[in-house]
């Protein structure tokens, strides 16, 4: 006659701490969707704010570099001469 295994009913605490772990689990793991999915979100809207910075430097710059190709000297001296205007050394002040 050997040892007959059997089965031992879960009581009602057993019960109770296996749904309030299932329970547990199930809201962790949509907890863990919803942070992740808002974390994805984050990075996108980082990216496009980076991409509007980057296009706004950018603009910038060249909006620098035609002020001063535009406020050259040498372009000044050009259009003054095509104009028929010449330049007087004595009406001349430099400011330091």
């Amino acid at each position: 006659m050997g040892l007959r295994p059997r089965t031992v009913p879960l009581d009602r605490l057993e019960k109770a701490i296996l749904c309030i772990g299932a329970f547990t689990t199930i809201v962790m793991a949509a907890l863990l969707v919803s942070t992740s999915v808002a974390a994805t979100s984050a990075q996108h809207d980082l990216a496009n704010y980076e991409s509007k910075l980057t296009s706004s430097q950018n603009t910038a710059t060249n909006l620098r570099q035609e002020i001063g190709e535009l406020t050259s000297t040498s372009r000044m001296n050009r259009i003054a001469k095509e104009k028929g205007l010449t330049l007087i050394e004595g009406n001349i002040r430099t400011v330091d």
